[in-house]
């Protein structure tokens, strides 16, 4: 496996400078509006901003989850993986090493993580029909996978990138997924984004759908980003548009 080059990300860039506008608009209006009082939007917009954070939580525990049991037992986790990301952010911290996504993975999923505690998997895994790599080549693939993204200065490529790779990376034995969104979620929110959520079933196949096809056409051409990898990337931009469109509608109510 060779990691997706970020050179040849392709990615609709008007579309990214109309989500950083909307984002400036987002915020003027929140600090500026004089027709509103400026404390009952603060909490308007906290209040939609936790509901999306709620959402993204119950969708992802409920899409994953085998049982209702297990559904509450992704979702506590996942609440408290949310409330370390928030905290880092704060802090202006955003995930750079191996021991920020280990941590992050024990957050997410401790019952995991007692499986390799403190490292990455020791077996093969699949991905639908992807083969992860051998566990040999995890640490490095991750290793290089942070060394690319910070030579991505625009954080929501940044973000999809870490999350594209994550997923095909596939470093531990369970939680991935749900690892890589908020992985993704996390650098979004650094940088005064919305967190991205997955909304019904038919989107999640779609989500999937878009990954395993991405992940397919790179193992044929390596180093070469296809149409599926930039239909992957050009879709997390909508979902994320759709954040930032809740937001204001909801501000403007």
């Amino acid at each position: 496996m060779f990691l997706l080059d970020i050179e040849n990300i392709r990615i609709d860039r008007n579309y990214l400078t109309m989500l950083e506008d909307k984002k400036k608009k987002l915020f003027r209006f929140l600090i500026y509006e004089k027709k509103y009082n400026n404390l009952r939007l603060f909490r308007t917009y906290l209040k939609s901003l936790l509901r999306l954070q709620d959402l993204m939580n119950m969708k992802s525990a409920q899409f994953e989850a085998n049982t209702k049991t297990q559904a509450e037992h992704y979702l506590k986790n996942l609440n408290k993986a949310f409330g370390y990301i928030i905290d880092e952010v704060i802090d202006n911290k955003i995930p750079k090493d191996h021991k920020d996504l280990i941590y992050l993975h024990y957050v997410v999923d401790p019952e995991a993580h007692k499986k390799h505690p403190g490292s990455y998997r020791h077996n093969l895994i699949k991905v639908g029909k992807h083969d992860a790599p051998e566990p040999a080549r995890v640490f490095s693939l991750v290793e290089n996978m942070f060394y690319n993204g910070a030579e991505i200065s625009n954080a929501i490529i940044k973000a999809i990138y870490y999350h594209h790779e994550l997923v095909r990376i596939h470093p531990f034995a369970d939680a991935n997924g749900r690892v890589a969104r908020l992985m993704e979620n996390w650098i979004l929110m650094h940088d005064l984004y919305p967190p991205i959520i997955i909304s019904s079933v038919k989107e999640r196949q779609s989500y999937i759908r878009d990954l395993e096809k991405s992940f397919e056409d790179l193992e044929k051409t390596p180093g070469i980003t296809n149409d599926a990898t930039t239909n992957f990337f050009n879709n997390q931009l909508k979902r994320l548009n759709n954040s930032l469109d809740y937001l204001y509608t909801r501000l403007k109510l």
